[in-house]
């Protein structure tokens, strides 16, 4: 018996790749509200109209983000802002996409979204040599190690009682207020902060440290 392959195309292939691409993540807006009723309606007993989405994604405190697998709707979900908190609505993955970790990452980039929405506050690691020079209401500004290039200003909020042990060391944290909120914060974002606390002369900052240090040890050793 003689088998006999047939030939495959290439562009067969290339249309298999293409069809295994993950859905892309971005965000959504009134036009997707017919979409966003059909997915919600086969996901849900209780199905939203289109026109309950769409009052929705009109109103300028819901955020809502979509997964497109070209012009078809894989998921989406559909958050509301009130204040510095924010609810989850609905979220709706089609059938064909679940299993696929499709869920997880429509939330890691809605979150993120979120989370720059609310960004209002930030914590300083302060040393406990450096706390008695600060004050409320003091400003400053942050440099951020994924944003170089870009100070960012604050003002000191609340300066906290009780000091944490770090390398070696003590530190007070010091929760600081945005002065202009911005979009590109994330949580967990690491960098320098310099708070302006008065004029000093350049040898005092080279040299208090080590002066303060002498005073103590100084300190214990007299009787």
């Amino acid at each position: 018996m003689i088998r006999r392959s047939l030939p495959i195309h290439p562009l067969s292939w290339l249309m298999r790749l293409v069809g295994r691409r993950a859905p892309a993540v971005s965000p959504a807006g009134p036009q997707d509200a017919p979409q966003f009723a059909m997915l919600h309606a086969a996901a849900f007993q209780r199905g939203w109209s289109a026109e309950e989405f769409e009052r929705l994604l009109i109103e300028p405190n819901v955020v809502a983000d979509r997964a497109m697998a070209g012009s078809r709707l894989a998921g989406f979900v559909l958050s509301r802002l009130a204040a510095e908190q924010a609810e989850i609505l609905s979220i709706a993955v089609a059938v064909r996409d679940r299993r696929r970790g499709l869920a997880s990452s429509l939330l890691d980039v809605h979150l993120n979204r979120l989370a720059g929405y609310g960004t209002r506050s930030l914590f300083l690691e302060v040393d406990e040599r450096n706390i008695a020079d600060l004050e409320l209401k003091q400003s400053g500004e942050l440099m951020l190690s994924g944003l170089p290039g870009q100070a960012i200003p604050f003002t000191v909020h609340l300066i906290t009682p009780v000091s944490t042990a770090k390398e070696g060391r003590n530190f007070f944290q010091v929760e600081a207020q945005l002065t202009t909120p911005s979009d590109r914060l994330r949580p967990g974002m690491e960098g320098v902060g310099k708070i302006v606390v008065g004029e000093r002369r350049l040898i005092w900052i080279w040299t208090h440290g080590l002066i303060d240090w002498l005073r103590i040890w100084a300190w214990k050793m007299l009787p």
